[in-house]
């Protein structure tokens, strides 16, 4: 790097002083300065568009290295204005992986430890209870709660039946009445209908319509079972208090639980206590990790940043502007090349005075020799900028980017190792290796296995903190550092009940078969459900009262007596609906709720109370006999199952922390998208515009040194006014046929040149070479072709013959600053061009 740029340096000397050199020479007439030959050679042709496609060449490559100049700037514009915030965004994830990784650390330690302390203690304090539920599981004694939630069922099912009978009874009255009062209105309007049928068609519609013997009550409310016999056994059941019987061997089996629990009582605050310091090592080990991800340089670094923003600002556009001005610069000069390959190509010849163009061949040369000189003015500058941000951009580059790419180099480990100074974190004789914690935050590793806590015991966070580092292998041997195991050994020693329980009292078990030939079970529920839904009359009453008090209003005036009666009729037949329909709908309604009700309540769990009954009668003797022969030894053996249980929390819970936090908790893959990120924005979207814009300049600066040779020769070969003459003039003056002759005549010249002074023709007098084709008709005839070159022996120099006089055209003025000849006329004689008499 520092070769390179001690050669850019060397450039950025070399050719200012070149370029002076090259304008002295230029001063003098020599290095393409001087416009004597006017004629081109044999291979000039061919030298023009050779250095022409060349010089094509590099100005196509300079002018896509001043394109990429220009767009590199404009990147490094954006990157450097949006890379405070990529930072500060950087900082921003960072931080919160920080904080998240805490709330992670605080909720497995503290939350979830706090939820299985509660767990645990809720299961000590329940522990008489959890044995004896477990004991009644194991003896069926659960069989005693089954029929003291039975028989506390009875009371209700009581009332439910008397409900039941006191609808069955008002039913049966309703239905009587209606039915009675539909028999009357039934006879009444046969007879008047069948009085006017003759004479009436109205009254003969009505007959069709409705058929009059339907007029009866459907439901038969006879037919709802007669509750009375079931309701008489519930009440004397229930006044031989059946429940409070039932309830007594409930409660002694209950008594169980509080005898269980006072057993056990002195070792459960124990437990509780090693449990809680337990919890309060778990919380310290929460707090030391919360206190090493507490990172305040964080908060400094994004304060640092923030502090560069006011700065970018202000002075980044004088950056901008100052490479904009470098790539002006370059670009002057490939324009300058590019209109002279332009004009140089494209144009004519120079030097036609009756027709030139302004965009000649001369013109190109002109600007080549222009984008030279500009080249030697800026070079300097050009050169020497470049290599300065050579220097800085590889620097970086080398120095920052690759080491932040590549730190899995062993070279580049060493280097960081060199320039790691201030140790954030380092254990005792060790400091961490950063590519190392980089490496795993790649892969989205624990916090765990990142810094190989498993390896330390203290971290140095800063000159004065130390951070006690949690030793997960003390999560595995809980039990022997806070010696559970002993109290809960102590706990099943204490766990000596002997469980001698009644559960059913004669007393009892002879109300229970009582209740077990209770005929609940057998009543009839589905007598309620149908008569719920079946419709009360088949006739419509309010129907039928609509239709005959229409028929009395279409009857005559002679027929007044019949329509009376028949709105009479009508009339029964609404007060029927209005008194009797609604209420007896209401009371089935009501019926059929009750009926539900015992229905739920002569059932238990899907089956029938009878059957129900008889067989939790058989487990709970079963269970009687159990406890009093194993109950004991039953009891040591749940007590076992409990402690079994009560552990397994623990030892599961513990397992989950250690699961959690070598392979979950803080996992750095934030921490390596931050990182990734913020390469990117400085790198990526600062340095490596960078790069390419002094590169771009680079090139364009290097490929100006042969463009200044090509240009040089183009501008020699386009300022050449004649074409090459052909062979014929080759061989002539190759040979030096006509050495002796005078084939330039020159007006009142007194003295001939040789040939080696007619080599390059002197035009400082004015003379103006003239083109035109008139003149050219005039000294010589065209010619088809030239002729074929004479032989040297039979050449003769010509002796007296010459070129015809040349007179002057009137109306062309005397050429400027031409002064007249001695011996000769006071106005200027214009000569005639090369003349070649021929052979």
């Amino acid at each position: 790097m520092l070769l390179v740029g001690l050669i850019g340096l060397l450039l950025a000397i070399v050719i200012p002083v070149g370029g002076f050199f090259f304008c002295c020479c230029r001063c003098a007439g020599r290095c393409g300065g001087s416009r004597v030959e006017v004629m081109e050679k044999k291979r000039d042709s061919c030298r023009r568009i050779s250095c022409g496609i060349v010089m094509f060449s590099i100005v196509v490559v300079m002018m896509f290295g001043l394109v990429c100049a220009f767009v590199t700037n404009e990147y490094i514009e954006q990157g450097v204005q949006a890379l405070p915030d990529n930072l500060k965004w950087s900082i921003d994830d960072v931080q919160l992986y920080f904080n998240n990784t805490k709330s992670e650390v605080n909720n497995l330690l503290k939350n979830n430890f706090k939820q299985l302390q509660e767990k645990l203690e809720e299961s000590l304090d329940r522990s008489g209870d959890i044995v004896k539920i477990r004991l009644g599981e194991v003896s069926q004694a659960v069989a005693v709660d089954n029929l003291t939630e039975i028989v506390s069922r009875l009371g209700q099912l009581r009332n439910d039946i008397n409900e039941a009978m006191e609808n069955t009874k008002k039913l049966q009255q309703d239905g009587n009445q209606l039915q009675l009062g539909l028999a009357g209105v039934r006879k009444d309007l046969m007879g008047l209908l069948n009085e006017c049928n003759s004479e009436l068609e109205a009254c003969q519609e009505i007959l069709k319509l409705y058929d009059l013997s339907h007029l009866v009550v459907e439901p038969n409310f006879s037919e709802l079972p007669n509750l009375t016999d079931i309701m008489q056994k519930l009440s004397d059941l229930l006044n031989e208090d059946i429940e409070s019987e039932v309830r007594k061997g409930k409660d002694t089996f209950d008594r169980l639980s509080y005898t269980i629990q006072d057993a056990v009582s002195n070792a459960i605050p124990e437990i509780k206590q090693k449990i809680r310091n337990f919890g309060i090592e778990l919380g310290a080990a929460a707090d030391n990790t919360s206190q090493m991800l507490h990172v305040p340089e964080l908060r400094q670094a994004k304060e640092v940043v923030s502090g560069f923003q006011p700065y970018i600002e202000k002075y980044s556009v004088y950056r901008r502007y100052g490479s904009m001005a470098l790539c002006c610069g370059m670009l002057a000069i490939v324009l300058c090349f590019t209109f002279g390959l332009v004009c140089g190509s494209c144009g004519s010849r120079p030097g036609n005075i009756y027709g030139d163009s302004s965009c000649n061949k001369g013109v190109g040369a002109r600007l080549l020799i222009m984008g030279v000189i500009v080249v030697f003015l800026l070079s300097f500058f050009l050169l020497l900028t470049t290599t300065a941000l050579f220097l800085v951009g590889g620097t970086t580059q080398r120095t920052i980017c690759d080491v932040i790419k590549n730190t899995s180099d062993p070279q580049v480990k060493e280097a960081i190792l060199l320039v790691q100074k201030h140790r954030l974190i380092k254990m005792i004789g060790e400091d961490f290796q950063i590519t190392e914690i980089l490496r795993q935050c790649h892969n989205n590793k624990s916090l765990y296995q990142t810094l190989e806590l498993e390896k330390r015991s203290q971290l140095h966070i800063g000159p004065n903190v130390v951070v006690s580092v949690f030793n997960l292998s003390k999560l595995t041997n809980y039990q022997e550092r806070y010696k559970v195991d002993e109290k809960l050994s102590e706990f099943l020693n204490q766990l000596n009940v002997n469980p001698n329980v009644t559960l059913l009292t004669m007393e009892g078990k002879e109300l229970l078969k009582q209740l077990r030939d209770t005929p609940v079970s057998s009543i009839n529920f589905t007598v309620y459900f149908v008569m719920a839904e079946e419709q009360l009359t088949s006739i419509n009453l309010l129907e039928l009262a609509a239709k005959l008090n229409n028929t009395a209003e279409i009857l005559p005036s002679s027929q007044l007596e019949l329509a009376a009666k028949l709105r009479n009729s009508a009339l029964q037949l609404e007060s029927y609906h209005l008194r009797l329909v609604i209420s007896i709908r209401s009371s089935l309604n009501k019926l059929k709720n009750v009926a539900e009700h015992i229905q739920k309540a002569s059932e238990f769990h899907g089956k029938k109370l009878k059957d129900v009954i008889i067989e939790l009668l058989e487990k709970a003797q079963w269970a009687q006999k159990f406890i009093q022969t194993k109950g004991k030894e039953e009891l040591k053996k749940l007590g076992k199952e409990f402690v079994s249980e009560f552990t397994e929390l623990i030892d599961q819970y513990a397992a989950h922390v250690k699961q959690q936090v070598t392979e979950e908790i803080g996992r750095c893959g934030p921490v390596s998208q931050a990182y990734n990120a913020s390469y990117v924005a400085a790198c990526n979207k600062v340095i490596l515009p960078f790069n390419g814009f002094w590169a771009s300049l680079g090139w364009c600066s290097l490929l100006c040194i042969p463009c200044i040779f090509i240009a040089v020769t183009l501008s020699v070969l386009y300022r050449r006014i004649d074409p090459y003459p052909g062979p014929l003039v080759d061989s002539d003056f190759a040979s030096d046929n006509y050495a002796d002759r005078d084939n330039i005549p020159l007006a009142n010249v007194s003295q001939k040149r040789t040939w080696k002074d007619r080599q390059t023709y002197d035009n400082r007098n004015g003379y103006v070479y003239d083109y035109s084709p008139g003149f050219r008709d005039r000294v010589s005839p065209p010619r088809s072709g030239y002729m074929p070159a004479p032989q040297v022996d039979n050449v003769q120099p010509p002796t007296s013959a010459g070129p015809p006089p040349y007179a002057a055209p009137q109306d062309v003025p005397p050429s400027m600053g031409s002064q007249p000849l001695p011996n000769g006329p006071s106005e200027y004689t214009r000569p005639p061009p090369y003349f070649f008499p021929g052979p």
